[in-house]
């Protein structure tokens, strides 16, 4: 009876022991558990933070982009607006060259005159000017100013005289013509 006193007692040690050991057991899985719980909440917190840094990132690159994009835009702007008021200048020069050309007599001081001019021409075209076109066209106020206009039956509505040259540089009118229109 001793012995199974004693058996009965090392069943009930090694039985608390037991249960002991899996509550220790469970204790440390929920541990475990509450750390990883705690640790994957700390994941999700950094992927959110580097999910708004990616956005704001993104965000900057296109607006850096939109910037530099507006910059080009504005110096090719700034470049036409800067021939264009140029050339308007230099319009004037190229009228009193052509009145000069047109009273001069002497054979070698017309070819000179011409020489000019068409170096002039050059110049205006490499840099996109173009004259407008409209001797013996219809009339177009949209790119000639009339000063006046002569009977003419056969030429009805035409431009007969351009007094001035007209000009355009980059689909934009830079001088309208002044022309003489028949009626």
């Amino acid at each position: 009876m001793a012995k199974n006193k004693k058996n009965v007692e090392q069943q009930e040690v090694e039985a608390v022991a037991t249960e002991q050991s899996t509550e220790d057991v469970i204790a440390c899985y929920v541990k475990e558990n509450e750390e990883l719980i705690a640790e994957n909440e700390k994941l999700k917190q950094e992927l959110e933070k580097s999910q708004k840094y990616l956005d704001q990132l993104v965000s900057m690159k296109s607006d850096f982009e939109n910037y530099k994009r507006r910059v080009r835009m504005d110096a090719e702007e700034n470049k036409k607006q800067g021939i264009g008021e140029t050339v308007e200048k230099i319009f004037a020069v190229l009228d009193t060259f052509e009145l000069a050309s047109q009273h001069v007599k002497e054979e070698n001081s017309k070819q000179a005159f011409a020489l000019v001019q068409r170096q002039f021409e050059k110049i205006l075209s490499d840099l996109g000017v173009t004259e407008i076109e409209v001797l013996n066209l219809p009339f177009d106020a949209m790119t000639s100013n009339a000063l006046s206009k002569v009977s003419d039956q056969e030429n009805s509505g035409k431009v007969v005289q351009v007094y001035q040259k007209g000009y355009r540089y980059d689909n934009k009118i830079l001088r309208y013509a002044q022309v003489i229109v028949a009626e």
